[in-house]
């Protein structure tokens, strides 16, 4: 029988440690990357670390407890009155853990957001080597949104500077409704080899927060010559980083 109560322990265990991981790790990690998982890797982490891992701890938690009822079981039974302190005890304990989980919540997700009704402007900045950049006669390096699925093409008005090695490409765009932009990615064309691009709020409707994000590594790195893409996230060449602010 005791076999039998472990056993349901774990398997329950397991199950609640997975969903509750899953279902209260998520906000938790989302606002602590700023409020963004555009790209998914945030809910693709959930499913393969972050499940598992509660999945584990649920089985060994629903082991003790499955355990821990068989010995007290097997005890005197326990008076009404030391029954009601420890379900006051267990109440206060879960009270504190909800309350604890939001104020956590809360600090991560940091002051209030701006909100994109108004139609206001995304100021962005990618920063890159400088030998990355082509400048020619017949080349210049630019910022623009483009269209994947239909090859789309917003030109954005580019500023270009040059600091210790380091190459800057600035510009802002307004982020208008009944434009489409929300199909549209944010890239830099540095070379007629070399373009990168990454994802931005660009759908009047959403909320960011305040302020200049940190720099980050751009989503895709490609050579329009040859067709070859790759993953930008791990290299350390290529960021971007952008605010939102109302349009003057």
């Amino acid at each position: 029988m005791i076999a039998v109560k472990a056993l349901l322990g774990v398997i329950i265990g397991a199950v609640i440690g997975t969903l509750l991981f899953v279902v209260a790790g998520y906000p938790l990690l989302v606002a602590a990357a700023g409020g963004r998982d555009m790209n998914g890797g945030i809910a693709m982490g959930m499913v393969t670390h972050i499940g598992p891992m509660g999945a584990f701890l649920g089985a060994v938690c629903g082991l003790g407890f499955a355990l821990a009822q068989s010995r007290s079981s097997a005890r005197q039974p326990m008076s009404e009155e030391a029954r009601k302190r420890r379900s006051l005890k267990i109440f206060a304990v879960l009270v504190g853990l909800v309350a604890g989980y939001f104020v956590l919540l809360l600090y991560l997700q940091g002051p209030p957001r701006v909100s994109m009704q108004t139609e206001p402007d995304l100021h962005f900045e990618f920063r890159t080597s400088a030998e990355s950049l082509v400048h020619s006669d017949t080349f210049t390096p630019r910022a623009e949104l483009f269209g994947h699925y239909n090859n789309r093409v917003v030109p954005i008005s580019t500023q270009i500077r040059i600091e210790d090695g380091e190459a800057f490409l600035s510009g802002s765009i307004q982020v208008e409704k009944g434009k489409g932009y929300d199909d549209l990615r944010l890239r830099a064309v540095l070379a007629p080899n070399l373009i990168v691009d990454t994802t931005v709020p660009l759908y009047p409707g959403a909320e960011v927060l305040p302020g200049l994000t940190e720099w980050q590594a751009v989503d895709y790195i490609q050579n329009p010559v040859t067709g070859e893409s790759e993953l930008g996230y791990s290299q350390k060449t290529h960021f971007y980083h952008y605010e939102v602010l109302p349009h003057e």
